[in-house]
């Protein structure tokens, strides 16, 4: 999610702080300058770049912010760049008839302040902005064009380019890089998320998840099974309703990965779910191996009591080993 440029003049610096954290817990990152752009010579682009940049600018006003040329620049260039304003009254004070005209958020009154209005207000901004991915204005300037370069063509109408576009962001050595990966998983276009949520198994990164699971429901097997494979190299509970769904791939290898995933997660909620597939005579006998050996590894009693009533009546006698996603499966490869 793109950052919230917070313009104030800094003897409010106490409320900034407060309004900084209040950004944070709404799951929104906050942009604030602490380290003193202002008094640079540069200050003036750095702080242009930043803006452009931001989701939305909130300006803390009060008289001492209304007399700042720096707090007023950035709000005015803010609406010349068409980034979204929203106005903080922090103590009363007459609004430029700019500012006046935007709806301001009234903060005058310490005792009910409208935080849920402000995040509302910060979600409307995202629900209404275009798919864009925002870099944090400290990246460097050769890594950000690389960066830049590659999120633009990730909007590229050839599979190719997008597929490349992944793979550069995957092999750039930055975490700005790896932001920008966690953001594609987001992509409106479908082979960029699940490419995105390939390169970012490498990391154990959570937020592959959701374009994980979306390949679990791929039209190729090997897609399906290596999906499920890497779900358990992640180790992510949030999986373990789909991976259940796996089970009753019609694939038996999908079966079988989606099974040895959810014994690698270890997450108890997905014991009832491989109770059933354990007792379902339309499963093969070979995911049945795989959803046993699962039971054994989560270890709850329930599931270990079921196991060794299983393995002592049904479990099947034969050499055929289990099927496996190999190891190269949890390469860094971009699909």
């Amino acid at each position: 999610m793109s950052y919230i440029f917070i313009s104030y003049n800094h003897d409010d610096g106490d409320f900034a702080d407060n309004l900084k954290e209040k950004i944070k817990e709404a799951g929104f990152e906050p942009w604030i300058d602490i380290a003193g752009l202002r008094a640079g010579e540069d200050w003036r682009a750095e702080i242009d770049q930043a803006i452009k940049e931001a989701l939305a600018l909130i300006v803390v006003m009060t008289p001492k912010a209304k007399e700042s040329e720096y707090v007023t620049y950035e709000w005015a260039f803010a609406l010349g760049a068409g980034v979204k304003v929203i106005p903080i009254l922090l103590k009363p004070t007459d609004l430029h008839p700019r500012l006046g005209a935007l709806q301001y958020l009234d903060f005058t009154n310490r005792m009910a302040r409208p935080w849920d209005k402000l995040i509302e207000a910060l979600q409307q901004a995202v629900d209404h902005a275009p798919h864009t991915i925002r870099l944090p204005p400290d990246v460097p300037p050769e890594i950000k064009r690389v960066i830049t370069g590659a999120i633009a063509a990730l909007d590229s109408a050839s599979p190719t380019e997008r597929k490349a576009a992944v793979e550069t962001l995957a092999q750039t050595d930055h975490p700005a890089a790896r932001e920008a990966l966690a953001k594609a998983v987001q992509h409106p276009v479908r082979d960029v998320r699940i490419h995105a949520a390939f390169a970012l198994v490498p990391f154990k990164d959570a937020r592959a998840v959701p374009g994980l699971i979306e390949a679990l429901c791929d039209e190729d097997e090997s897609m399906r099974a290596i999906a499920a494979a890497v779900l358990g190299h992640i180790g992510d509970a949030a999986a373990v309703p789909n991976l259940i769904d796996a089970l009753r791939d019609k694939e038996d290898i999908v079966g079988e990965a989606a099974a040895e995933a959810l014994g690698l997660i270890g997450d108890a909620a997905a014991v009832q779910g491989l109770l059933d597939a354990l007792h379902d005579e339309g499963i093969d006998m070979f995911v049945h191996v795989a959803v046993a050996e699962a039971l054994e590894q989560i270890g709850t009693p329930e599931a270990l009591a079921a196991v060794e009533e299983w393995d002592a009546r049904r479990r099947p006698k034969t050499d055929r080993p289990i099927d496996t996603i190999g190891p190269g499966a949890l390469e860094p490869k971009i699909y």
